[in-house]
């Protein structure tokens, strides 16, 4: 290959690199929100968070009776600038996907405009969304356009099918009544 083709396709390739980091990261660079370029992440923490229900709970359409006590991971994302982000974390997450965000500018992970990395694993969304959030000082809401109703329906999430158990003497009709109670 001579000089020159060389150059060519190496500059050629270099071209489409680039363009094919910026699709993978989502073109996420922070250029309207300077202050998210400066804000490191210095420390990741995956906590267990410990609660319990009211009452024991059921089934539901995939897992079986739930119980009454429960543990739930939480993220906790720190920055050097003293910013602290926190959400509901999933257990599913390696500790090496969760813990490769230490040493990242919040520019470089998320941006209003994107959302966050598209290689990174969507679990650790609704912690970076909190993280910018707090340091832009708006509710996330408005950081992904305020375009919905504000007023949202809600119902009880605890009502399972209690009604079959246990199974040699199920409790019918009146556990359903009772748990709407």
């Amino acid at each position: 290959m001579q000089r020159r083709q060389f150059i060519q396709k190496a500059a050629i390739g270099t071209g489409l690199a680039c363009l094919h980091a910026s699709n993978l990261f989502g073109g996420v660079n922070g250029e309207k929100y300077p202050e998210l370029k400066k804000h490191k992440i210095t420390k990741v923490e995956r906590l267990k968070h410990d609660y319990h229900w009211p009452r024991p709970v059921g089934k539901n359409a995939k897992n079986d009776n739930h119980g009454q006590y429960k543990t739930d991971d939480i993220f906790k994302l720190h920055t050097d600038q003293g910013a602290m982000g926190w959400a509901l974390g999933r257990s599913k997450i390696s500790d090496e996907e969760l813990f490769q965000l230490k040493g990242k500018l919040i520019s470089e992970v998320i941006s209003p405009e994107k959302g966050m990395r598209q290689d990174l694993s969507p679990y650790v969304d609704l912690v970076l969304h909190d993280l910018m959030g707090v340091i832009l000082n708006k509710p996330v809401y408005k950081l992904l356009g305020a375009k919905g109703t504000k007023n949202t329906p809600i119902y009880s999430g605890m009502i399972y099918f209690d009604e079959l158990e246990p199974k040699d003497n199920p409790a019918g009709l009146d556990k359903i009544l009772e748990n709407c109670q």
